[in-house]
C-alpha cells in the first residue's frame, strides 16, 4: 500500500505524556500499544490493504480484541452511508468519532459479547482515498472493576487514532504555535511520541526545518532537531 500512496497513511497514537511500551510500524499503519497488556494476534499486509489485529492477553478481561483494517477505495467507489446499512436489524449512524467525520458506526450486542463497529472514510492525497473499519469486540463480564480497567485499556489506543503521514519526536520536544521558537510554546511530547503530520514545513530564520503537526485538536509545529517524518 505504501506504493499506492504518495503521502503515508498511518495509523498511530497521538501522545501528551506517559508513552506506552511499544511502537509499531509497517508500511500504512502506525501505533503505539502496550505489549503487557495486548499482543499482534494478525499482521497482514497487501498493495491495498492493512489488517492488524491486537488481543488482550489478561483472560480476566475475558476475549478483547481492536481489529484495524485499511483498504484503498476503487475507482469510482464512494463512501458508505445510513442507507447502505437499511437491512441491518441494529441501529445505525453517522456522524464523528475520534475526532473522525461521517463516520459509520453500529453494535452487534448479544448475552455475552459486544461488537463495535466504526467505518471511516478516508481523505489521502494525490486524491486517493481509502476506507478504515475499526472493531472492537468485548466479552461481557459481571466484574464491573475488571470491565472498566478492560475499556479504559482499549480507549488508551484508540482515543489517539490518527489517520495521515505521521511526524515522531526523537527526543523531548517542545509544541509550539508556529514555526519558531519565538512562538508560544503549547506543550510538549516524550521521545518516542507520535504526531499527525499536516502536510507543510517551513524553515525559520536560523536554518531549520519546522513540521505542521496536529497536537491537542489544533495545529501546531515542532522543531526537525528533535522529531523526524515517519518513512
Amino acid at each position: 500500500m505504501k506504493r499506492l500512496f504518495a503521502i503515508m497513511l498511518t495509523v498511530a497514537l497521538l501522545m501528551t505524556g506517559t508513552a506506552l511500551a511499544t511502537g509499531y510500524h509497517k508500511d500504512a499503519l502506525t501505533f503505539d500499544y502496550d505489549k503487557k497488556a495486548f499482543s499482534i494476534t494478525m499482521d497482514d499486509h497487501t498493495d491495498t490493504e492493512d489488517l492488524v489485529i491486537l488481543t488482550a492477553k489478561d483472560k480476566t478481561f475475558g476475549d478483547a480484541y481492536v481489529r484495524i483494517h485499511l483498504r484503498s477505495m476503487d475507482a469510482g467507489e464512494t463512501a458508505p452511508t445510513v442507507a447502505d446499512f437499511k437491512d441491518m436489524p441494529e441501529e445505525v449512524t453517522q456522524g464523528e468519532w475520534n475526532g473522525f467525520e461521517d463516520v459509520i458506526m453500529y453494535t452487534v450486542d448479544d448475552d455475552a459479547f459486544t461488537e463495535s463497529y466504526y467505518i471511516v472514510p478516508v481523505a489521502l492525497g494525490d486524491n486517493a482515498s481509502a476506507l478504515l473499519t475499526v472493531r472492537i469486540g468485548v466479552d461481557k463480564l459481571d466484574d464491573e472493576e475488571a470491565s472498566m480497567k478492560r475499556d479504559d485499556m482499549i480507549s488508551a489506543v484508540m482515543d489517539t487514532l490518527i489517520v495521515g503521514a505521521a511526524v515522531q519526536a526523537t527526543g523531548s520536544v517542545h509544541i509550539r504555535k508556529g514555526p519558531g521558537l519565538d512562538y508560544e510554546e503549547l506543550g510538549a511530547v516524550q521521545k518516542g511520541a507520535t504526531l499527525k503530520y499536516l502536510g507543510a514545513t517551513e524553515t525559520d530564520a536560523r536554518g531549520v526545518d519546522w513540521y505542521k503537526v496536529e497536537y491537542d485538536g489544533a495545529e501546531a509545529w515542532v522543531s526537525s532537531k528533535y522529531s523526524g517524518i515517519m518513512e
